[in-house]
């Protein structure tokens, strides 16, 4: 099945949103989960490659999307009859297809949240 069969437009809808929304500043005392954090760390540095602010934001935008995926998912799941795990597969895929929204590291982590959200075990890592 496609993307947009499963999904029903969803994901690109949500996508399109984001992209649309304007910037807006982040409270600097957000906690962000060292898992996210880690997306922005180079192999055997000490310091993120971002400042917090722009971390922060990034954050912000990945953590809204997989609160905003949680019925999507739910429901296509339900009315497909599917796999948690391929439910998943195609929202990664979703994500994949708009490097300029998020990068692979951030949609990986969004689907990771996602599942977490969900209660559902999270995809395997790929190499």
């Amino acid at each position: 099945q496609s993307l947009q069969q499963l999904t029903g437009g969803c994901i690109m809808d949500t996508v399109h949103l984001y992209i649309s929304l304007p910037a807006v500043a982040v409270d600097t005392q957000i906690d962000i989960p060292a898992s996210f954090v880690a997306l922005f760390m180079p192999e055997g540095a000490r310091r993120p490659a971002a400042n917090r602010g722009e971390i922060a934001d990034r954050h912000e935008l990945c953590e809204d999307m997989a609160q905003a995926l949680v019925e999507t998912a739910r429901d296509r799941r339900m009315q497909l009859g599917v796999a948690e795990g391929d439910v998943l597969w195609k929202i990664q895929s979703g994500l994949d297809a708009v490097p300029e929204v998020v990068s692979a590291a951030e949609a990986r982590w969004v689907v990771r949240r996602l599942a977490e959200l969900l209660d559902w075990d999270a995809p395997a890592e790929s190499g």
